[in-house]
């Protein structure tokens, strides 16, 4: 059980998290998978949901993440000083602006 829940916790404390008003977090992986995936922190034995798993990888490097007030957008910005959002359907990066 520790060895599911340790990397799980390691993937959030290496990721960019935002919440949405349905309680999950969602998570960037950074460590290398390009992970983007929910998952419930209330039963986290439930395991991952995921959103990209790592096809859209070029597009998440970037600084942070966060949801709108109505939680149904997550807005990014990435390494390059691109402002966008992320969808929360498959994961792929539209951008807005750059900064």
């Amino acid at each position: 059980m520790l060895k599911t829940i340790a990397p799980i916790l390691a993937a959030v404390g290496c990721a960019f998290t935002a919440t949405a008003q349905d309680g999950l977090v969602y998570a960037y992986d950074l460590r290398g998978t390009n992970e983007f995936f929910t998952f419930d922190p209330s039963d986290a034995a439930a395991g991952r949901t995921f959103i990209d798993d790592g096809t859209n990888a070029d597009l998440y490097n970037g600084f942070a993440m966060d949801f709108n007030t109505a939680a149904d957008t997550l807005y990014f910005v990435t390494s390059d000083e691109d402002l966008g959002t992320i969808s929360l359907a498959d994961g792929s990066f539209s951008p807005i602006a750059a900064l």
